[in-house]
Parts: C-alpha cells; sequence; structure tokens
C-alpha cells in the first residue's frame, strides 16, 4: 500500500470515491507525521481555488519543503521509499485535477460541477479583537496579533480551523463532524463546547480552556533534533480545566483555571495575574496597540495583579504609576514610562 498511498490521497481530495477509503484512514493513523502530510496536503489543496495556475506547482512543493524543514521525513524508515518519489506522484495527479478545475472555473463547462469552497482569512493586529460566525453557526471571537484560517463551507467529515494566536470558539454541536482547532503542535478536537486557545508563535507555551463541554488535545513530541519523535500526548478536559503544552519540555500538563483570567479578554477585561513590568509591557501593547518603552525598572519579579473592566490606556498607566512609582507620556502610538525615585524624583 506504501506505493499508493498518495494516489488514495489525491482521489480523497478530489471527492473520488474510492474502496481504499478505509486504507487511507489506517495509514493515517499510524503515526503522527502521516497525518501532518494529509493535513498539509488536504489544506493546501483547498487553497488551491485562490492560487494562479502558474505557481500551483510550487504549491505542493512548499508543502514538503514545510514538512521536511520540520524534520518528520528526514529519517524514513530503510525500506520505506523517499518522500520525494510519492510526492511527485501525488503532486501529478493532484496538478491534474487542479487544472480541471481551473478549466471548469474560468472555462464554465456545464457538464462538470466545481466546488465552491475557498479559504478565509481572518487576522487582528495589536489593539484590535474581532467576532465573527463560522459557516456552521460557531462564533469565534479573535484576539489581537492573530489570526485564524478556515474553509467557507465546511463539507462531510470534519470541521477544521487553523489558529495562530489566540481565540474562543462557542461551537455548534455536530456529532456527525467533530470540530478540529491545529494550532502549532496542539489538535483540539470537540463536538459542541466553548473553549480558549492560546498559541501565539513566539511563547514556549500552548493553551486550551474548556469553559463548558468536553475537548481531546493532543500534543505531538518532538526529539532533540526538532524531528517529529513519534509520541502523541493526549488530554481529555472537563469544565474549567486547562491543558498547557510545555514546547521545550515535550509535556502537557492539566490544572483548573480561574475563567476570568483566560476569558476576560473577549469581555474587555484586561487581567494581571502576578505580572512583572516586562509581562505588563507585552500585553499593554497587544491590547491596545502602542509601543512602550522603559528603563530603570524596579520590579523584575511578578507582584502586580490587577483586573481593568473596559479601561482606557491611560486610566490603566495612572493606576499602575501609582503603585509602581512611574511617569509616563503618550506620543501617538508610542509611551514612554520614567520611574521614579524614593524621594519622587526621575531616575
Amino acid at each position: 500500500m506504501k506505493e499508493d498511498i498518495y494516489d488514495i490521497i489525491a482521489r480523497s481530495l478530489t471527492g473520488e470515491r474510492s474502496p481504499k477509503n478505509g486504507d487511507l484512514e489506517e495509514w493515517i493513523n499510524q503515526k503522527p507525521v502521516n497525518k501532518t502530510i494529509f493535513n498539509s496536503l488536504k489544506w493546501h489543496w483547498l487553497k488551491t481555488n485562490e492560487i494562479p495556475q502558474t505557481s500551483k506547482e510550487r504549491t505542493f512543493q512548499r508543502i514538503s519543503v514545510r514538512i521536511e524543514s520540520k524534520e518528520t521525513l528526514l529519517h524514513p524508515d530503510k525500506n520505506q521509499r523517499p518522500f520525494w518519489e510519492y510526492f511527485g506522484k501525488v503532486a501529478a495527479v493532484l496538478l491534474v485535477a487542479i487544472g480541471l478545475v481551473w478549466t471548469v472555473f474560468y472555462q464554465g463547462e456545464p457538464d462538470v460541477r466545481v466546488s465552491s469552497t475557498r479559504i478565509v482569512k481572518k487576522t487582528t493586529s495589536k489593539g484590535q479583537k474581532t467576532t465573527f460566525t463560522l459557516g456552521d453557526g460557531t462564533i469565534v471571537k479573535l484576539n489581537a496579533d492573530s489570526k485564524i484560517e478556515f474553509p467557507s463551507k465546511f463539507d462531510s467529515g470534519k470541521r477544521e480551523v487553523f489558529l495562530e494566536g489566540e481565540a474562543f470558539f462557542e461551537v455548534t454541536r455536530d456529532v456527525d463532524r467533530p470540530f478540529v482547532v491545529y494550532s502549532g503542535e496542539i489538535e483540539t478536537t470537540v463536538l459542541g463546547t466553548s473553549f480558549n486557545v492560546e498559541a501565539y508563535p513566539e511563547q514556549d507555551k500552548i493553551k486550551v480552556a474548556l469553559v463548558s463541554g468536553k475537548v481531546e488535545v493532543r500534543g505531538t513530541l518532538h526529539n532533540a533534533n526538532g524531528g517529529d519523535a513519534g509520541i502523541t500526548k493526549r488530554a481529555i478536559l472537563k469544565p474549567n480545566e486547562m491543558a498547557t503544552f510545555l514546547k521545550g519540555q515535550n509535556k502537557i500538563t492539566r490544572k483548573r483555571f480561574e475563567l476570568e483570567e483566560i476569558t476576560g479578554w473577549k469581555d474587555g477585561v484586561l487581567v494581571l495575574k502576578n505580572a512583572n513590568l516586562e509581562q505588563i509591557r507585552k500585553q499593554l501593547e497587544n491590547w491596545y496597540g502602542v509601543n512602550i518603552s522603559y528603563s530603570n525598572s524596579r520590579y523584575e519579579e511578578g507582584d502586580i495583579t490587577a483586573n481593568y473592566y473596559n479601561e482606557p490606556l491611560e486610566n490603566v498607566l495612572k493606576s499602575l504609576g501609582y503603585t509602581l512609582r512611574f511617569e509616563y507620556s503618550i506620543t501617538g502610538k508610542d509611551v514612554e514610562i520614567k520611574f521614579l525615585n524614593l524621594k519622587n524624583e526621575s531616575i
């Protein structure tokens, strides 16, 4: 089956019914890297409606490059043929199918039905949040400096979205179509529930916090070289539980959480919990879309806890300035903080 698995993938992505679909499902479940390959091919296949004809082949080449950059395929079994041999085969099949879709879309062939599915991208910059509804009725609240991608219409099977940053989901229940959020190394699967995912690329943690319902969280572990170690950590969460995937330590921890601390952002609540100055600076920059500079800080340890309810930046700075003993100035999007000594003189 190894030699024709990519042909089976190609037929699956183009919607062809095949008695070998069971073989495909078995292959996907054999090891995490197979799921990575399939999800990458599927996602880029959905994107082809947005890609110019001349760059479609390069798109599929980038799939392989992206996978190999994670070293998921650099160490195949000694009896297994190189991925590029398989990839060339499936790319050829997919390109033929893409060409057919492209021709039908622009030439208007009456006897062939073309999928209207397209990829929707939503992004927010620092200081910006947005709320929208997916095609299945699921409500998504996207936090600042975040990006999410999803198909305009969910077909049969899984409802899949790809998140970078932070979002809160109120998922419409559908027992026949699980809702899956891919966020870095974490895969979160639900049927109908509300939960929060925080997965900023620059952070060393990915957090999934369950508010209601039930979710399964899976994290793929990596070896010392950054490649796929073939091990998947799994956690089933109950309401008010949060799973934290520690990238550097290759493990998932689970604990209870305070609702407002994790999800308050979606209701306009800025929560500082045992925060040091650098953590406060990052939160304020992301929340208000500003750049903050300071020097001579005496507050390196986490010692500030406060909640601000829909407060403008100046009110927050006044409050923090009183507690931490600093003055500030705001010029456009730039904020400068100057700390005071015990005699209230600038230092």
